[in-house]
């Protein structure tokens, strides 16, 4: 079980990551018109690529602000798996989530890499959650997010599970058009199209330096604290 965790509040944790800013000028007519919120829950599957070409052509307008939020759910080291060992249980948490934190990060950054090759020029922000598998699933800390942030949208890609898939495993696009109190846009992919994973297709979104994966620790935020 996860510790420091209060009876009933499962742990989440919010990591910010740093915003990019914007590549291109936009004109103050422009910018004092309100925009829209707009989250884009964005995965490692192959099928993210297509999301935010989707998005970019479609939906992303100048005065938006547009969050990609990714979610890394991780697993607590065990406590008492090794009673005749001494081990900083602590210690191996932290290393546990700074790897999920560093996995997340460095996809959101290829996620923004990907928008600006394909044409998307302004501000971009980056959210992550960390979840402990223990405490909650993905698709109830997303539900969380929205709730608590309250997006004008929420943008996410169907991973074409089947009926089966849906009624025994569960499906994060089913279960937000039904519980998210703001109104999400599932985009299909696309079948004539041969998928790829974000970044496989450029070399050069593999070169990302340390200083890129940003470590805003300082407003974690845990749910029932």
């Amino acid at each position: 079980m996860p510790e420091n965790k209060k009876a009933g509040k499962p742990e989440v944790k919010e990591e910010p990551v740093e915003p990019t800013p914007s590549l291109t000028d936009v004109p103050e007519e422009v910018k004092s018109k309100k925009g829209r919120t707009i989250f884009v829950c964005v995965d490692q599957s192959k099928y993210t690529a297509s999301l935010l070409d989707w998005c970019v052509d479609t939906m992303f307008q100048p005065t938006d602000k547009i969050v990609l939020m990714n979610v890394q759910s991780f697993v607590p080291f065990p406590v008492g798996l090794y009673p005749s060992v001494a081990l900083d249980y602590a210690r191996e948490n932290r290393k546990i989530q700074e790897h999920a934190y560093n996995t997340g990060a460095k996809y959101l950054r290829k996620c923004v890499n990907h928008c600006r090759s394909i044409g998307y020029q302004h501000k971009l922000e980056m959210k992550m959650l960390l979840v402990s598998a223990n405490a909650m699933s993905i698709k109830h800390a997303i539900l969380e997010n929205i709730e608590k942030h309250k997006p004008q949208l929420v943008v996410l890609c169907s991973r074409g599970m089947g009926a089966l898939g849906r009624a025994f495993v569960g499906s994060v696009c089913d279960y937000l058009v039904h519980n998210s109190p703001s109104p999400v846009v599932v985009v299909k992919p696309k079948k004539d199209v041969i998928h790829k994973k974000i970044g496989e297709r450029a070399t050069s979104w593999d070169k990302i330096r340390k200083e890129d994966v940003h470590e805003a620790k300082k407003d974690v935020k845990i749910a029932g604290k």
